[in-house]
């Protein structure tokens, strides 16, 4: 192939893709401008800069070889292959970490990609004098720094988390000290004590701190990997806004998050088997849970099974959210009065499956619309960490220990892996798997920039999960 026809070819692939990035970041930017936080969104990019740079000094492509495929794919050509397609990966990567600093700059000012003016914020810029002495302590600087933040970009499940953390594990772990003096080594011993700490749901918990809890000593079931680097993200995104206020001369906690791979994030949670439904779904279930007056302990693990949503997106529904579209019955999952999503991509509709009608769920929401209640599951709390999920969650881990699923990969968001793994099978597409479970698709054509699927396409997709004899013991239940 004529090597400038390539030279060509490699220049303006790469050209629309910075371009169409740089579009559909700024797309989300813009649909979710309330509820996404800029500091911890260039927090984001920051790490993905540094991941990607990594991969690129180490030869690794393999984050752009699906990219490549797709925008050759949608410019038509076919042939290019060798050293050509080697180059293509090659700028196609340098033009991925222009993206990310582009982005990241976006997200901490304005669209030009300059930073922002420090005037904005609340808070003043300390003196030189106190900067340079140690500056003010920690707590002080906290305070602040929730001001600016708290009621304005925050939602408030995100202020709730946020000053859990910093307030009840960050700060009783590092000490109370001048900010200016805190060190690498202090982050460091940081996350390795959140690498020891037990999780947050047991017993040890209640009413302690970091600290109080390490003293005890507990046999820990371990943090998680994404929720030690969530929870050292809080305190990098906090150390970034004081080195912008000039409260420090450099971040402590950059780039100390663990590096995870792509499929190890996969590997954590496994789908469940027919025989894993045929033991939580029973008679018995039903007995515990619908019989009782415990709507959401009932219909949010099916909805999950059956939609792949999110345990949150499920227990947030409103009675409003349960709708039709070209006379098919579906979910529209969406942000509203007490509901968030986790990402701009996580807005969707998704249709019912008929085995959720055959278990009477449009019956129950006949009922909640008769009883004029705004809340689909009214009697989950919505003062938990993650909102109404999370008694949820809690009663399903105990449900499922106790009909004998003790494997720790086997919660109640496998439900999600259950739904991702048997559509894969019955060969559904992966644009339309991502459209209904509300992932961006890693491809780029049917990612940022596809059109949405109609929603008879979609509902075609859902019914070909079948769990017609793992959920036998449901059937005839129906009261």
């Amino acid at each position: 192939m004529d090597r400038r026809y390539v030279d060509r070819l490699i220049e303006k692939l790469c050209d629309d893709f910075l371009r169409q990035w740089i579009d559909g970041d700024r797309e989300i930017r813009r649909k979710a401008e309330s509820g996404l936080d800029p500091e911890m969104q260039s927090f984001v990019y920051t790490d993905l800069l540094e991941e990607e740079s990594g991969r690129m000094q180490a030869g690794d492509r393999s984050s752009v070889v699906e990219h490549a495929r797709e925008l050759l794919d949608r410019a038509g050509v076919q042939s290019l292959e060798g050293e050509d397609f080697e180059r293509l990966c090659w700028e196609l990567q340098r033009t991925l970490l222009r993206a990310y600093r582009i982005c990241g700059g976006e997200w901490e000012g304005d669209f030009t990609g300059q930073a922002r003016d420090q005037e904005q914020s609340a808070s003043p810029a300390p003196r030189a004098e106190e900067r340079h002495a140690g500056g003010k302590m920690l707590s002080e600087v906290i305070t602040a720094w929730i001001g600016d933040h708290e009621g304005k970009t925050w939602t408030p499940r995100t202020a709730k988390q946020i000053k859990g953390v910093i307030f009840s594990v960050f700060l009783p772990l590092v000490g109370d000290q001048w900010i200016g003096e805190v060190r690498r080594e202090d982050i460091r011993k940081f996350r390795e004590a959140l690498e020891r700490l037990p999780k947050r749901t047991e017993m040890v918990w209640r009413g302690r701190t970091a600290r109080e809890v390490l003293e005890l000593q507990p046999t820990p079931s371990g943090l998680s990997p994404k929720t030690v680097n969530k929870w050292i993200g809080f305190v990098a995104g906090f150390f970034k806004w004081a080195e912008r206020m000039e409260y420090i001369d450099r971040n402590p906690a950059s780039g100390m998050m663990r590096p995870t791979k792509r499929h190890e994030e996969r590997e954590k949670r496994q789908p469940f088997t027919d025989e894993d439904l045929r033991r939580l779904f029973t008679a018995e279930f039903r007995r515990k849970t619908l019989d009782q007056g415990k709507f959401g302990k009932y219909w949010v693990p099916l909805l999950c099974l059956f939609t792949g949503a999110r345990v949150s997106e499920m227990a947030q529904l409103r009675v409003g959210d349960v709708g039709e579209r070209d006379g098919v019955p579906v979910l529209d999952i969406r942000e509203g009065e007490g509901q968030t999503l986790k990402t701009a991509t996580s807005a969707r509709t998704v249709p019912i499956h008929s085995g959720l009608v055959a278990l009477g769920f449009l019956d129950y929401v006949e009922e909640a619309r008769s009883g004029s209640w705004a809340r689909l599951f009214p009697e989950l709390p919505e003062d938990g960490a993650n909102g109404p999920g999370d008694s949820v969650s809690k009663f399903f881990g105990r449900w499922r220990r106790k009909v004998g699923i003790d494997d720790p990969k086997k919660v109640l968001h496998s439900c999600r892996h259950t739904v991702a793994t048997r559509l894969k099978q019955a060969d559904v597409q992966e644009h339309v798997i991502a459209e209904l479970l509300g992932h961006e698709h890693e491809h780029i054509s049917t990612g940022r920039y596809g059109k949405k699927l109609d929603v008879r396409n979609l509902a075609d997709a859902v019914e070909r999960l079948d769990y017609e004899k793992a959920l036998r013991g449901l059937q005839g239940t129906r009261t």
